[in-house]
């Protein structure tokens, strides 16, 4: 395994191989590996498992051939290097549609993608600090990880020193209400999945209401919204990426507090809480509010804030009736003008009139630091703005 890849698992999970170049990437492969260890996933990395003496093409072959999953440490020397990309050239002919996240890239310094990860789903750690960093990984690892396996590869058992101390960063995005970039001078886009399995909900028709909501709305022309209806589960990071949605809305069923989607097969999969809050918290420089529309998904919003500063999501079971009225009313608010925490107030209002439990009404879940009475997404107090495609 080269100095620029790791190999991982999470106990009793797969395990994964790290892949770094230069002495300062295998700083950051370490650091890597020792946080996923404090995760519960074990890793394979060159610095701490090649011994002097061994055969490195040997361990650098078992490695990969032992590793469900091959994080690549992108950085400009990484694509220099003859055996990182011999190594990522292995995971890409093994995973070539990616369905399988054999090949986790994970960005530790601003870099020119290869044009073949171009289509891939990196985690980007590039002007992250310590905490922001671990976070990241974290999620990203969870919203890729699911086989099952035994073997317990070697721990850490000193904390290695965290690369970016060297080099104090900044975070990338900037608070609600501070300067704008020109990426947030446009439209409020809206990304609706519906996730049908057949089990009778009218998705459409849910669809249909949002958008008659927000139409009615003085401040209608701020939003943008774009349903989906046939995404499958292998499809949906990549509608994310395509998209860049301001607000992600998946509507649909959930078994035992877990996400029913479709696979690329057809068949009825699911999504973990922790692996779809994962997954939307890999896309924090795009999604500001993630609206979790199942039953007892408020654990799966809980756990998405941190990186993405708003999710809604409900505590106990919500009929179709009652998700409608909440939804019609909150993105009616949002599209006259309202903060969220006030379209917020405003779907439980309507419920709370026709006598819905209060662990049947969506609650709104928020980042540490951010006053959602003072998010909107339209009006002249907007900070919270995507630009349209």
């Amino acid at each position: 395994m080269s100095a620029s890849s790791l190999g991982i698992e999470r106990w009793p999970r797969q395990r994964t191989s790290l892949l770094a170049t230069l002495k300062r990437d295998v700083k950051w492969a370490s650091w890597i590996a020792w946080e996923l260890q404090q995760a519960n996933y074990t890793c394979v990395i060159q610095d701490r498992d090649f011994r002097p003496g061994q055969n490195f093409i040997t361990l650098m072959r078992r490695g990969l051939a032992g590793s469900r999953h091959v994080i690549a440490v992108l950085s400009p020397d990484y694509f220099e290097s003859q055996y990182a990309n011999a190594e990522l050239d292995a995971a890409l002919a093994e995973d070539p549609r990616g369905a399988l996240a054999r090949l986790i890239p994970v960005r530790v310094r601003n870099c020119q993608l290869d044009p073949m990860l171009r289509g891939r789903i990196y985690i980007d750690l590039v002007n992250q600090e310590r905490d922001s960093a671990r976070q990241r990984l974290v999620a990203g690892i969870q919203a890729a990880l699911s086989v099952i396996t035994e073997k317990k590869p070697s721990k850490y058992v000193e904390v290695p020193d965290y690369p970016g101390d060297v080099e104090p960063q900044k975070p990338v995005l900037p608070p609600f209400g501070g300067k704008a970039s020109a990426r947030s001078a446009g439209k409020v886009r809206i990304m609706y999945v519906g996730m049908d399995v057949g089990r009778g909900l009218d998705l459409r028709g849910q669809f249909k209401q949002i958008g008659a909501a927000l139409s009615n709305g003085a401040k209608r022309s701020r939003f943008s919204l774009k349903g989906y209806f046939d995404l499958t589960s292998d499809k949906l990071p990549d509608a994310l990426h395509s998209e860049a949605p301001t607000i992600v809305h998946l509507s649909g069923n959930q078994s035992g507090g877990r996400v029913l989607m479709r696979d690329g097969d057809g068949d009825v999969t699911t999504f973990s809480d922790l692996a779809l809050a994962g997954l939307l918290r890999s896309f924090d420089d795009s999604i500001r509010l993630a609206i979790i529309d199942t039953c007892n998904s408020h654990a799966c919003a809980r756990a998405a804030v941190g990186a993405i500063d708003l999710a809604l999501g409900v505590r106990g079971y919500i009929d179709e009736n009652a998700a409608n009225i909440f939804y019609s009313k909150f993105y009616a608010a949002l599209a006259s003008g309202r903060s969220v925490a006030s379209a917020a107030e405003r779907g439980a209002a309507a419920l709370q009139l026709v006598r819905v439990p209060k662990n049947e009404i969506p609650t709104l879940s928020v980042r540490r630091g951010i006053d959602a009475t003072q998010v909107f997404f339209a009006g002249p107090k907007a900070n919270c703005s995507q630009a349209a495609a």
